[in-house]
C-alpha cells in the first residue's frame, strides 16, 4: 500500500491511499493528491459536504471567452473534465471522437486532423489551415502538429460546434476545440503520480507537483511520457532496419499564477514536447494482391523494409501569458504567446509485406527511394480584450488580435531504381 499527502490552507493533512488495478491486460499504478475512481481517501473533511450519487454538478465552459455555466451557454457545446477521462479510459486526443458526437479526430503523420460535423480539413501544412480552430488554455495554435503530447495533467477539455468566428476568429469555421490543463492552486501543496505497461513493450507515466509560494502565488509542475514498440517485424534480410510504429514521447508543462486579490490575475506557462520514433505504422499490401496474393495468404505484420530508416524527430515548445484585471464596469485582459515547431521525418520504405513467392531474397536492398520532410513553424500572438464582467446583465466585449507565423518548408522525394535516379525538392525558404 502506498500513501501521499496533501496539505490544504489550513495546514490539515488528507491522507491519500492507492489501490493497484488491472485493466484490460495493462498494469496501472497510480500516487495521487486528491479523489478519483483509482482513489480512496481515509479521512475527509468534516465541512465538505457528501456529493449525491445523482448529482452531477455545475459544467462550466469558457466557450464565449468568460465562464459560464453550459446550461446557459447558448450554442451546442460539450465539456468533459479531467477526472471524466480518466474514468472513461480517454488518454489520447484521438479517443476523444468515442466520447464527444460529431468529432472526428485522426494522426496523419503527425498532423491532427480534426472534423467536427463534418467539417474540416486534411490540409495542415503551410499551404492550408484547419477548420477547426485547437487551443491550449485558450490560446490558438496554428499548427496542430504535436498536439497529442498536449494532453496530459488536465482541468477539462472544451469542444464547441459550429462557426465561432466572432468570439474565436481565425479557422473557426468548424468549430474549436480547446485543451484546458490544471492551473496551479493557491495555498495547497498536492501532487500525483501514475503509470502503466502493456503489451508491445509499453510503457507511460504521468506526474504533477502543486506548490504554493506565500498566500498569493503558486507554480504547478507536469510530466508526462510514454515508450512503445510496435507491431510490425522487420523480416527483410538488412536487420539493421528498425519497423515502423516504436515511439518515445516526453512532454512537460511548467505554470505560474499571481493573483493578490479578486480582480488581478498573471499566469505564466510554458510547455515542451519531444517526440523520436521510427515513423507511423504502415504497410503496404498492394503488392502481395497485385502479385496474385489472397488476404489470407498476406503476413500483414511481416515487412520487408529496405532503404533507409524511418525516422521521426519532433519538437515543440510554447511560452503563454495572460493578465487580466477587473475594474468593476469592465475586465481588461492580454495574453501572449509564441510557438515553435521543428519537425524532420524520413518515410520508412518497403517492398510490402510477405507473400506466396516473395520474400527476404527477392527484395533490392539498393534501392533508397523514399520522401523527407521538414517544417520548422514560429508564431507569435497577442490579443487584448474588454469585456463585460461575469453578473453584468449585458454581455459584450471588444478587442483586437494579431497574429503572425513564419514558416520554412522542405519537401523531397527519391526515386531509385527507375529509368533514371531522380530527386524532387519543394522547398519554402520563407512561408
Amino acid at each position: 500500500m502506498l500513501e501521499l499527502w496533501k496539505t490544504g490552507p489550513a495546514g490539515g493533512k488528507t491522507m491519500i491511499r492507492f489501490r493497484q488495478s488491472l485493466l484490460l491486460g495493462c498494469a496501472t499504478f497510480a500516487i495521487a493528491a486528491g479523489a478519483g475512481q483509482a482513489f480512496a481517501q481515509s479521512a475527509e473533511p468534516a465541512d465538505r459536504p457528501q456529493d449525491s450519487a445523482t448529482d452531477v454538478g455545475e459544467v462550466v465552459v469558457t466557450a464565449e471567452r468568460r465562464e459560464q455555466s453550459l446550461q446557459n451557454y447558448a450554442g451546442v457545446a460539450q465539456a468533459i473534465s479531467g477526472k471524466e477521462l480518466q474514468a472513461i479510459g480517454i488518454d489520447q486526443i484521438e479517443d476523444l471522437q468515442s466520447a464527444v458526437p460529431g468529432l472526428s479526430i485522426s494522426n496523419q503523420e503527425g498532423n491532427v486532423q480534426i472534423y467536427i460535423r463534418g467539417v474540416g480539413t486534411a490540409n495542415n501544412t503551410e499551404l492550408g489551415d484547419p477548420s477547426a480552430a485547437t487551443h491550449l488554455n485558450g490560446v490558438y495554435l496554428p499548427r496542430p502538429r504535436g498536439l497529442g503530447g498536449m494532453f496530459f495533467d488536465l482541468a477539462r477539455v472544451e469542444i464547441a460546434k459550429g462557426p465561432q468566428g466572432t468570439l474565436r476568429g481565425r479557422n473557426a469555421v468548424a468549430g474549436t476545440l480547446n485543451i484546458i490543463p490544471n492551473m496551479p492552486r493557491l495555498g495547497e501543496r498536492s501532487g500525483y503520480v501514475q503509470g502503466e505497461v502493456g503489451n508491445l513493450e509499453t510503457t507511460g507515466y504521468e506526474a504533477a507537483l502543486n506548490l504554493p509560494i506565500g498566500e498569493t502565488q503558486a507554480i504547478r509542475a507536469a510530466i508526462y511520457g510514454v515508450d512503445k514498440g510496435t507491431a510490425y517485424k522487420n523480416v527483410g534480410s538488412d536487420q539493421t532496419l528498425d519497423p515502423t510504429g516504436i515511439q518515445e514521447l516526453f512532454s512537460g508543462r511548467l505554470t505560474y499564477l499571481f493573483q493578490p486579490n479578486d480582480r488581478f490575475r498573471l499566469s505564466l506557462m510554458g510547455d515542451y514536447e519531444s517526440e523520436r520514433g521510427t515513423g507511423y505504422p504502415a504497410t503496404n499490401i498492394r503488392n502481395g494482391l497485385v502479385g496474385g496474393g489472397t488476404p489470407d495468404q498476406l503476413e500483414l505484420r511481416d515487412v520487408l523494409y529496405r532503404g533507409p530508416q524511418g525516422l521521426v524527430e519532433n519538437d515543440n515548445w510554447g511560452l503563454a501569458l495572460n493578465v487580466s484585471y477587473d475594474f468593476g464596469p469592465a475586465v481588461l485582459e492580454y495574453s501572449a504567446s509564441r510557438r515553435n515547431v521543428d519537425y524532420y521525418q524520413v518515410n520508412a520504405a518497403n517492398e510490402g509485406v510477405v507473400r506466396p513467392g516473395y520474400g527476404a531474397s527477392n527484395v533490392d536492398y539498393d534501392n533508397f527511394g523514399t520522401q523527407y520532410w521538414l517544417t520548422l513553424s514560429e508564431s507569435d500572438i497577442h490579443e487584448l480584450r474588454l469585456s463585460s464582467p461575469a453578473d453584468s446583465k449585458a454581455i459584450w466585449s471588444a478587442g483586437l488580435f494579431y497574429f503572425k507565423e513564419s514558416q520554412q518548408v522542405g519537401f523531397l522525394s527519391v526515386v531509385d531504381k527507375g529509368q533514371f535516379y531522380s530527386g524532387t525538392e519543394f522547398t519554402f525558404p520563407d512561408v
